[in-house]
C-alpha cells in the first residue's frame, strides 16, 4: 500500500467510470472506510467485500459482497474472503483474456527484472 499522503493523491483523480473496491473484516480498518467514503463523494463506483451488509464499509458502497470469516479462535480465517476475491479476479480476467495475458507478461518481466521472487531450487519454476 502506498504511503498515507500518496494514497490520497492517487484517489484525488477518481471519476465516475472508476471502481474502488474496499476489503475489510472485523476489526474494520478506518482507512478503508475513509477511502470508500471519499470514492463515493468523487462519484466513483464503490464496492465492498466484507463480512456483513451491516459493516461500516456497506454504507458507502453501491454493492456489497459478503464472505464469512471465522473469529472464534486466536487465528482468524479469511478463506471465504480469499476465495471470493480469487473468483472475482478470475471472472474479470476471462472477460478480456488477451489484455489479461499481456498485463501478466509485463508484470512477470518487471518482477524478474527487479528480483521480486526467489526461485526454490528443485522446482519446475527454478532456474
Amino acid at each position: 500500500m502506498p504511503g498515507h499522503g500518496e494514497l490520497w493523491d492517487i484517489l484525488q483523480g477518481l471519476e465516475k467510470t472508476d471502481l474502488v473496491i474496499g476489503i475489510s473484516l472485523p476489526r474494520y480498518t478506518s482507512i478503508t472506510v475513509e477511502i470508500l467514503e471519499h470514492a463515493r463523494r468523487q462519484r466513483a463506483r464503490v464496492g465492498a467485500i466484507t463480512d456483513s451488509p451491516l459493516s461500516p464499509l456497506a454504507r458507502h458502497a453501491h454493492w456489497v459482497l459478503t464472505a464469512e470469516c471465522q473469529l472464534d479462535s486466536f487465528i482468524e480465517s479469511f478463506t471465504a474472503t480469499t476465495s471470493l476475491v480469487n473468483a472475482l479476479l478470475t471472472a474479470m480476467s476471462i472477460q478480456k483474456p488477451g489484455k489479461t495475458l499481456r498485463i501478466l507478461r509485463e508484470r512477470e518481466a518487471l518482477w524478474e527484472e527487479k528480483g521480486v521472487y526467489i526461485s526454490n531450487p528443485g522446482t519446475k519454476n527454478s532456474k
